[in-house]
C-alpha cells in the first residue's frame, strides 16, 4: 500500500494522459542521477519542477493560469508515489 500523503496535483501528474511514458521515464531517471540538479517538464495542465538540491517539487496547475501557486512535495514523497 502506497504510504505517500495525499496530493492532488501529485495524482494528476501520476495520472492517464497527463505526461507521457518517456517524460515519465525522464523523470525517474533524473531523480536517480547524482549529476542532475534540476528538472522541468509540463503536460497537458500541469507543470512539474524538481530542485534536487533542496529536496523538493514543485507542481503548478497550468489551468490556473501563469501565477497561479505551486503545490510543493518533497523527493521522497514524490519517488513513494512512483
Amino acid at each position: 500500500m502506497n504510504s505517500a500523503p495525499d496530493y492532488p496535483l501529485l495524482r494528476r501528474l501520476l495520472g492517464e494522459g497527463e505526461l507521457s511514458v518517456q517524460v515519465k521515464q525522464s523523470l525517474v531517471h533524473a531523480l536517480n542521477d547524482p549529476g542532475t540538479t534540476e528538472w522541468r517538464a509540463a503536460g497537458n495542465t500541469l507543470q512539474i519542477d524538481v530542485y534536487k538540491v533542496d529536496g523538493r517539487v514543485e507542481l503548478f496547475d497550468l489551468l490556473e493560469g501563469p501565477d497561479a501557486p505551486a503545490q510543493t512535495i518533497s523527493i521522497e514523497d514524490l519517488k513513494a508515489a512512483f
